[in-house]
């Protein structure tokens, strides 16, 4: 080959070097041509990472990529139409906005399955609860002639029937109402008839009430359930949980309380009084109210103090749990939840009822009237409107390990995106009437107490 034509070749490879590297150098900083703008300009990178991973996702229509995790690059500056679907799943799709040179993240989306609710379980449920720690729910069903109280092990379905007691009028001991506690269907102290229950506030143990009995459930052991009556005070008016314990309960009787050991089963009679109001016990101090003060009482009799005063000098109905030293209570008219530092004696008021926490921490869920569901996850925690509809919000649960909030109203079951209200809901399924739901640890299944047709009882609906 002549000198001269490798020296063009020579030259040729080098022009084309420094005309290509640029354009690769600025292809990889993500620049494009834009041809509607005709000049090139730096785009942006969308990351989405989520279930199932192997959805496929599309922008504006076209397939961009085949699973999660998902990088597409080279979008423009704009708004774009993100779908995320999969066979046999509920699609989502929502409204993006990517900005030049910048990485939009799209993390932790969920996709429902979309299937139908199952009836497992048929008759008149009319209590249900998940325990403390999450892995089992209680419920009641009510038949004519007798009342039952069931245990669900949430981590594999198996359900175990622990009393079956006639239905009568006699009057019963009231479970959970040394704390005040209001008996709702989503509320921690179930009452129907004459059978009551309540999990503790810590691990899961289960106290239930008859006309004739007081018994503690392990669900581990359910067939082993223990009989409270030789270890009760006489004429005893009320018992229920002692605060931040599963081992412990708490009895009144004749303007007396007493602690009950569930390990030894030995009973101590305390030296301080009953308190006239609610009141609760915890780590050896019964706290109560005192005009407009929540007050600490020693066990042993000693000096009470002034712990923190009442907001607006609302009344206290219950004291709900203690964590640490930042002490829970609900109050009536208005409807409000506070959580008093029994240190500081700072008291942190939000207006709603029924607070239900997620196992996660101390996230909270609680309802602003029957419209609002509200809460926080934050730290320090700020409070959100997390839903508002048009109908009564009946019971909500958070989705475990996920920024998703299930909400159900009396006929209708959606899942919602924590982070934004602008995400649109997840219709889940439909019913009749609703009366409350639970989900399992892994949130895998959803129970619902409900009815579709003439069939009612409790439904469980697969979700991933």
């Amino acid at each position: 080959m002549p000198l001269w034509l490798r020296r063009i070749i020579y030259l040729s490879f080098i022009a084309l070097f420094l005309l290509v590297a640029p354009i690769l150098a600025l292809y990889s900083m993500g620049y494009r041509y834009h041809w509607g703008k005709h000049r090139i300009e730096q785009t942006g990178l969308l990351v989405m990472d989520g279930e199932p991973r192997d959805a496929i996702v599309r922008i504006d229509g076209e397939l961009r990529a085949h699973g999660l995790p998902a990088r597409i690059g080279g979008l423009g500056e704009n708004e774009y139409t993100v779908r995320i679907e999969r066979d046999g799943y509920r699609p989502r799709e929502e409204h993006v906005g990517v900005v030049s040179g910048r990485t939009t993240f799209l993390n932790n989306v969920l996709l429902f399955r979309d299937t139908e609710p199952t009836l497992e379980f048929s008759g008149a449920i009319t209590a249900v609860r998940v325990s403390a720690n999450g892995q089992w729910l209680a419920f009641t069903r009510t038949e004519h002639a007798y009342e039952e109280l069931w245990i669900m092990d949430l981590g594999n379905g198996t359900r175990t029937l622990t009393i079956r007691t006639p239905r009568s009028t006699a009057p019963t001991l009231g479970s959970g109402q040394a704390n005040g506690q209001r008996p709702t269907a989503a509320g921690p102290n179930m009452k129907v008839s004459d059978l009551t229950f309540s999990w503790s506030p810590r691990d899961a143990m289960l106290l239930a009430t008859t006309p004739s009995d007081t018994i503690v459930i392990d669900p581990r052991h359910p067939q082993q359930s223990r009989s409270l009556l030789s270890s009760l005070p006489s004429r005893t008016s009320i018992i229920a949980w002692e605060l931040a314990s599963a081992s412990t309960l708490i009895a009144r009787s004749e303007g007396r309380l007493s602690r009950i050991s569930l390990t030894t089963g030995r009973s101590v009679t305390f030296r301080a009084s009953a308190p006239a109001g609610p009141f609760a016990v915890a780590r050896g101090t019964i706290y109560a109210t005192q005009g407009q003060s929540v007050i600490a009482i020693p066990v042993d009799g000693d000096a009470q103090t002034v712990i923190a005063d009442i907001p607006n000098g609302a009344p206290i109905a219950a004291f709900t749990d203690l964590r640490g030293t930042a002490l829970d209570a609900e109050t009536h008219d208005p409807d409000q939840l506070l959580t008093i530092a029994t240190t500081s004696g700072t008291v942190r008021v939000r207006t709603g009822s029924d607070q239900r926490r997620t196992s996660q921490g101390d996230a909270e869920l609680w309802h602003a009237g029957v419209f609002e569901l509200w809460g926080e996850s934050e730290d320090p925690p700020v409070d959100r409107l997390i839903a508002r509809r048009e109908h009564p919000i009946i019971d909500a649960v958070w989705f475990p390990h996920t920024p998703y909030v299930v909400i159900a109203t009396a006929h209708d079951v959606t899942a919602i995106d924590d982070r934004a209200s602008a995400y649109p809901a997840t219709l889940l399924a439909s019913f009749d009437a609703i009366q409350s739901i639970a989900i399992r640890p892994n949130g895998d299944t959803l129970f619902i107490i409900g009815r579709r047709g003439i069939k009612e009882g409790l439904w469980m609906l697969p979700l991933r």
